[in-house]
């Protein structure tokens, strides 16, 4: 039987409400759909935030074009006990990339710049790095700029501060060299899809909340959509972001930045179905921007990459699965398509943490799928044996990015260490490859005559190989040689280093101070508000500490240099320590 949507979340409503909103209903466009009232099987996934106590999640179900199946799970806001709804609006971090992609293919469609463009001819005040760098090398993450919220970061400007266009410009700007030359790698950076934005703002004098409202959300009806460039606006439906706070329950966890293209998009699970449909029955871009959207990136030696146009194209069970997700603040979303199968699947959700909205997908994508289509079923990993678990453990390390690893052995597996975090348990598949649980990276161990490599690939870059490496020896042994003031000009920003009990201290401006841990001599790894990092100390002939070079995930390292003498006023964590001041 068809149901109207709009029917069926009036009916969700309190009795008292229900009446009233019933008034307005009619003058409202109906959604049809097939959307059933109740579905065990798929409430059975979300029922651990299906309470008045805690943050949760947003779901709709498409199935041929039509909804199968929306509801909230979970809490909206916390203080107010507000429900999820299928109409809450949610961040949706970086599956905000499409849109954004989606109007630089519409203003190329409009002959108003070609994908082949080279950034500097709409931004200019980017240093000339001696290589081109393509609006298309970009759109794929093959550009090797560094990635502006890592910088930002780095430079110590947590989430919660205010920030603009112009601040995240100028750092990225001040950046003087590239991760690797464009087209060469792999590597995701919101820098891209943020300068993406600026391109449309200087060539069509709009800002991209505006082009997309225009260009996108108006005319697929998406009311409840937009890029989000004022963090005083009031945003209706939204929903509060939340993080687990220590001792129990939970702390409002949400960003005043204002930088749009690499996320910041708000939206509604019914919304995003409107976007859905739009991939079958283009009404924005049509047919031919629809699949230039999913048109996989080409590295210089021709090989593809997984990554398209703000969109993932990989395989879930062995059917093609076009998807991508995003992380930002308090906020976990999830937007993955089986075009083949007819079938679509959206979780917003409202929490970090153990919400994994891409796992869940997968999980209702299992009730779904049908069982002919999957792979054969895989056959028992065999257990791993303890001897070669014990081969496995130790310490891994890549001198070019800087990602470091650390596996230690359990009972029947392994466990990557993670800073501040809990070990991350691994999946054994077999034949030395592990999987974490809930995430898509695998590591694969490979053995040489006297050498054990673990290679780690993901959704975000490129594989990335780690060679074993001795463990550090200087755990409780004295850090002061590491202590003092250290300044990185592209940054802008000095660090500064204590030691107090034995232990090594970043002190940060706004931020708590930080215990850096040691893992390899000279190496120490601490935490970013999303990530790590990892930090190689530098020294001069006689062996004193010079300065430091520190690496993240999607930034390749950058080098602090040690000060001459403290600062005046050192109290004082914001203040630069001047280039005049430092050694070379």
């Amino acid at each position: 039987m068809t149901w109207r949507c709009d029917y069926i979340l009036l009916m969700r409503r309190p009795p008292m409400l229900r009446a009233i909103l019933a008034l307005s209903m009619s003058a409202l466009a109906a959604w049809p759909c097939d959307a059933r009232t109740a579905d065990p099987r798929v409430d059975r996934v979300f029922a651990a935030w299906d309470t008045n106590a805690t943050p949760g999640c947003a779901l709709a179900v498409v199935r041929n074009g039509t909804v199968d199946y929306a509801k909230g799970y979970g809490t909206a806001n916390l203080e107010l006990n507000v429900p999820i709804t299928p109409e809450t609006v949610f961040d949706i971090g970086s599956v905000s990339k499409q849109f954004t992609a989606m109007s630089i293919i519409l203003l190329a469609e409009d002959g108003k710049l070609s994908l082949d463009d080279e950034i500097h001819k709409y931004i200019p005040e980017l240093p000339v790095y001696g290589v081109p760098i393509t609006l298309r090398t970009m759109l794929h993450h093959l550009s090797g700029l560094r990635s502006y919220t890592d910088l930002f970061d780095l430079a110590s400007i947590p989430e919660i501060d205010e920030t603009t266009d112009d601040d995240a410009l100028t750092l990225i700007a001040r950046q003087k060299t590239l991760n690797f030359s464009p087209g060469r790698q792999y590597l995701y950076s919101d820098t891209n899809y943020f300068l993406l934005a600026m391109v449309v703002r200087r060539l069509t004098g709009e800002s991209l909340r505006e082009f997309a409202r225009r260009r996108i959300f108006q005319p697929l009806g998406m009311t409840s959509t937009h890029f989000h460039d004022d963090h005083r606006m009031i945003v209706p439906q939204r929903a509060t972001g939340y993080a687990p706070r220590v001792g129990g329950g939970f702390e409002i966890d949400m960003s005043n930045f204002e930088e749009l293209g690499d996320g910041s998009v708000m939206t509604s699970v019914m919304d995003m179905v409107r976007w859905d449909r739009n991939f079958d029955n283009p009404v924005v871009g049509g047919a031919s921007a629809i699949a230039q959207l999913q048109e996989l990136g080409l590295r210089s030696d021709g090989s593809k990459t997984p990554y398209a146009m703000g969109l993932i194209l990989d395989h879930y069970h062995g059917i093609l699965r076009v998807q991508h997700t995003g992380e930002w603040v308090g906020y976990r979303s999830s937007f993955i398509r089986f075009p083949e199968e007819k079938l679509s699947i959206i979780v917003l959700c409202n929490m970090v943490g153990d919400l994994d909205p891409l796992g869940l997908s997968e999980r209702i994508a299992d009730i779904y799928l049908p069982v002919a289509k999957h792979d054969a079923p895989a056959k028992t990993a065999p257990a791993a044996k303890a001897a070669e678990v014990a081969s496995y453990a130790g310490s891994y390390w890549n001198a070019e990015t800087f990602a470091y690893l650390r596996f230690v052995a359990t009972a029947d597996s392994l466990a990557l260490e993670e800073t501040g975090d809990d070990p991350l348990k691994l999946l054994y598949l077999g034949h030395g490859v592990f999987q974490g649980q809930n995430s898509a990276t695998q590591y694969t161990f490979r053995v040489t005559r006297n050498e054990v490599t673990v290679e780690m690939k993901d959704d975000d870059s490129d594989p990335v190989v780690l060679t074993r490496v001795t463990e550090s020896g200087t755990q409780g042994s004295d850090f002061s040689p590491y202590a003092g003031t250290f300044y990185n000009d592209e940054l802008g920003a000095s660090w500064i280093l204590a030691v107090r009990n034995g232990r090594l201290y970043r002190k940060q401006w706004m931020f708590p101070e930080q215990v850096l841990q040691p893992v390899l001599d000279d190496v120490f790894t601490g935490q970013l508000s999303e990530g790590t990092y990892a930090l190689r100390f530098t020294r001069d002939p006689a062996g004193k500490v010079t300065g430091f070079d520190v690496g993240t995930t999607m930034v390749r390292p950058l080098r602090f240099r040690r000060c001459i003498r403290a600062l005046p006023g050192e109290s004082s964590l914001a203040a630069p320590c001047k280039v005049a001041q430092y050694r070379p």
